[in-house]
């Protein structure tokens, strides 16, 4: 009878179960085996190596260029794998930082300030999206996309006003420090929204290939066509014209996108025109170069449009959230 009723309350508690299982087995080692440290070190070095390069890279092509890029790359890189790794790449992306701004021509003390700075706005991005239920950067709700939008604005435009106040607290007119504090907001917005969902994606969800090869491979590579044609344009435009038109024919470009290749094909898409944009800025290509810190403000709002635009049009609806993306 006492048999019976064992059987019975395993058979009820799955959890009980498992633990029988479990202590059926072997003894689990009292302490962590050397080898399986010795892993885990390794892949702390490996994925502070690569935060450390992005950070750096992403910085001095960037955020510290001149004129400044209408997307921060660093801000994208460092929340990506902040969301992937956990802090254990906080360090790297403090030494990137410190590094970049160091060698931009700070002093120590600030290089280390903006440092800080930037781990603390990745660090409390990740918090505040976790306390928020934010596990994911792949978004299947247009409501969850929100929440995320509505902090990562908060907290880029808090770190950017402290960046702002660490890099430029020689500018004596407020007009002209609230111009540098609003594209450097917009840019590092930008960056997070974009290039750190593109990141947990491609990390973390694996696209069905076998879906990709059954696509028009004319198809797809016409609108590849277009589209770097219709990106390349807009970053040499010089006449007022012409960039109305490239703005505006990338507006359905991404719609395209959007309908045929869904949250993939518009992440790729998007990241191309960031990536576009953000080497004219380094080379100082015509438009930027002749942009006033006004109209520099006004693209990027057009950029963040399309970040926006394309990835909630490319999102999957309620009723299909179960399928693939």
């Amino acid at each position: 009878m006492h048999s019976e009723n064992t059987t019975a309350d395993t058979a009820i508690d799955p959890w009980r179960r498992m633990a029988i299982v479990v202590a059926a087995g072997p003894p689990l080692p009292a302490s962590t085996p050397y080898s399986f440290q010795r892993l885990v070190w390794h892949r702390w070095f490996l994925h502070n190596s690569s935060v450390f390069f992005l950070q750096y890279a992403g910085l001095f092509l960037t955020t510290l260029s001149n004129p400044g890029s209408l997307l921060w790359f660093a801000s994208g890189t460092a929340t990506g794998f902040l969301f992937l790794r956990g802090k254990s790449v906080l360090p790297g992306i403090g030494m990137g930082t410190f590094l970049a701004y160091a060698m931009a021509g700070l002093d120590a003390k600030r290089a280390a300030a903006c440092a800080v700075v930037w781990m603390l706005q990745t660090f409390f991005l990740l918090k505040l999206s976790y306390r928020a239920g934010l596990l994911s950067l792949v978004f299947l709700r247009r409501s969850v996309f929100f929440k995320y939008f509505a902090l990562s604005t908060l907290v880029t435009g808090c770190g950017s006003a402290l960046l702002t106040l660490l890099c430029f607290s020689s500018l004596a007119q407020t007009a002209e420090a609230w111009s540098v504090f609003r594209n450097a907001w917009l840019a590092n917005l930008n960056g997070c929204l974009l290039l750190g969902c593109a990141l947990f994606t491609w990390d973390t969800a694996v696209p069905d290939f076998q879906k990709w090869r059954a696509l028009s491979k004319i198809q797809l590579g016409l609108f590849t066509s277009v589209w770097l044609f219709l990106c390349v344009g807009l970053v040499v435009s010089t006449q007022g014209g012409t960039l109305f038109f490239f703005a505006f024919s990338l507006a359905w470009s991404l719609l395209w996108a959007a309908k045929i290749y869904r949250w993939y094909g518009t992440l790729a898409a998007l990241f191309g025109l960031a990536l576009v944009l953000s080497l004219a800025a380094y080379f100082n290509s015509p438009l930027l170069a002749q942009l006033l810190p006004q109209q520099v403000f006004f693209l990027e709002i057009f950029l963040g449009v399309c970040i926006t635009a394309g990835m909630l049009l490319a999102m999957p609806s309620i009723k299909n959230q179960g399928k693939k993306l």
